[in-house]
C-alpha cells in the first residue's frame, strides 16, 4: 500500500517494493498507526528477491497507517508509503456491548456493524467471560447486522459476552466490549393458570409447566390458598418433566 487504500483487519495483502543496486535481499518491514511516530515490526531479516511480502493485517483500526521497508543490513536503504492508508475492523459488535441485563427466554437483538465481510456469520455467547463459548447460530446470512436472539434459560451470570465472526474467515470477529448479565428465566406455569375449579376428596389433576423455562433438572411446586400470602409445598425435587399428577388432599 502506497496511500489511500483501505485494508481490512486479518486479511492478507501483498506488500510490494522495487529495488535497485545491490541490496542484501534481507528486509525489515514495519508499520505505523499514527503517521510515523511509532513503528511496529511486521518482519525482520525477511529474505525476498522479488520485492514482495504477504502481510496479515493486524486487528486494529486507523486512518493514518504507513508501511516502511528497509534493507536489514543497510538501514539507510529504505522507503515508506507516500501517503496514509486505512485499516478497518470488519466486524464491530454494538449490542450487547456491556452493562445490559437480559432475562432468560426473552428476545433481544444482537447487532453489529460490518464491512468487507462475507455477510455470513457465526454467533456465539459465553457466560464465563470468554473461557468457553456456546453457539447461537452458524452460517447465518445477514446484510443488516442483526439477529433476534432468544436468551437461554440459565442459572444467570454477570460475566456474559457475545461474539460475532465471519463464517468464511473466522479471524474477522468481534466480542462485546464488556460483560453483560443474563438473569434466570421466569418459570412458566401452564395449568392451572386461572379459572379452573378443582375439587377435594382426593381427586387428581395435572399440574403442567414449560420445561424450557426451568434451567435446573428438578422443580418444586407450591400452593397458596390465600392469594399468595403464604405457600405450602405440594411436591419437591420433582423431575423437570413438565407435568405432575396431583392428588388434592382433603386437608386443603
Amino acid at each position: 500500500p502506497n496511500g489511500g487504500e483501505v485494508l481490512y483487519a486479518c486479511q492478507q495483502y501483498p506488500v510490494k517494493w522495487t529495488q535497485t543496486g545491490s541490496p542484501s535481499n534481507y528486509w525489515n518491514i514495519d508499520y505505523s498507526l499514527d503517521g510515523g511516530t511509532i513503528w511496529a515490526s511486521v518482519a525482520t531479516n525477511y529474505l525476498s528477491t522479488n520485492g514482495q511480502f504477504l502481510w496479515t493485517v493486524p486487528n486494529i483500526q486507523s486512518s493514518t497507517v504507513l508501511l516502511r521497508v528497509y534493507d536489514a543490513q543497510a538501514p539507510s536503504t529504505t522507503d515508506q508509503s507516500n501517503a496514509y492508508f486505512s485499516i478497518n475492523i470488519p466486524v464491530t459488535v454494538t449490542s450487547p456491548n456491556g452493562g445490559e441485563t437480559w432475562q432468560g427466554l426473552t428476545v433481544h437483538n444482537i447487532t453489529w456493524n460490518a464491512q468487507g465481510t462475507s455477510n455470513v456469520y457465526n454467533i456465539a455467547y459465553s457466560i464465563n467471560g470468554g473461557s468457553t463459548w456456546t453457539n447461537i447460530v452458524t452460517n447465518y446470512s445477514s446484510i443488516t447486522g442483526s439477529y433476534a436472539w432468544t436468551v437461554p434459560a440459565t442459572a444467570g451470570s454477570t460475566n456474559c459476552l457475545v461474539r460475532v465472526q465471519d463464517y468464511t474467515q473466522n479471524c474477522m470477529q468481534d466480542v462485546s466490549n464488556a460483560a453483560f448479565a443474563i438473569t434466570p428465566a421466569k418459570p412458566v406455569l401452564i395449568s392451572p393458570n386461572g379459572g379452573e375449579v378443582y375439587r377435594h376428596n382426593c381427586q387428581s389433576y395435572y399440574i403442567t409447566w414449560n420445561t424450557a423455562s426451568i434451567y435446573t433438572s428438578t422443580v418444586r411446586l407450591d400452593l397458596s390458598v390465600n392469594g399468595g400470602t403464604t405457600w405450602l409445598t405440594v411436591a419437591n425435587n420433582l423431575s423437570n418433566s413438565g407435568a405432575y399428577f396431583w392428588t388434592i388432599p382433603t386437608a386443603y
